[in-house]
């Protein structure tokens, strides 16, 4: 596996592991925002690096595949869907870095925080999705995650 195809897998790899980590190790605090925050930071520059990649070498895929060779799930990054993993990452960070000041002493910060890095997550999964399994798995992650945002005060 090249390093390129190893930041594809890394844009919305990251926000999913803050996601789990403030809804596990349940952090206090503003450690919670500062996962978010950083790794929302890391996923974007992550981006940033496949899209400098993409525009200088063209194309990059990280694709599992089955026995008789055809697409189980996996990540593509063309010019476009680059474009959209900057967007989505971009957001992602704009969205935290707002929140992590305006939620301080927030009881259900916590919970904001995972579910904004899930969303990030999914919607950057949804931009670089290879499979339609992939594509409606993240879409509806995406979906549920959106409404749980919505629902918080």
């Amino acid at each position: 596996m090249t390093l390129s195809e190893t930041l594809l897998i890394l844009v919305p790899a990251l926000p999913v592991m803050a996601a789990v980590v403030i809804a596990v190790a349940r952090p206090v605090g503003e450690r919670a925002s500062r996962w978010g925050v950083r790794t929302a930071a890391a996923a974007f520059a992550a981006a940033v690096v496949v899209a400098v990649v993409v525009a200088v070498r063209g194309p990059v895929s990280a694709v599992a595949t089955g026995g008789d060779g055809h697409a189980l799930f996996g990540l593509y990054a063309s010019r476009v869907t680059t474009l959209l993993g900057l967007l989505t990452t971009g957001v992602g960070l704009v969205v935290q870095s707002f929140a992590g000041r305006n939620l301080q002493g927030d009881l259900f910060a916590r919970r904001f925080f995972a579910l904004a890095s899930l969303l990030t997550a999914a919607t950057t999964a949804v931009a670089f999705a290879v499979t339609l399994g992939l594509l409606c798995a993240a879409w509806t992650v995406a979906g549920l995650a959106l409404a749980a945002l919505v629902s918080h005060r």
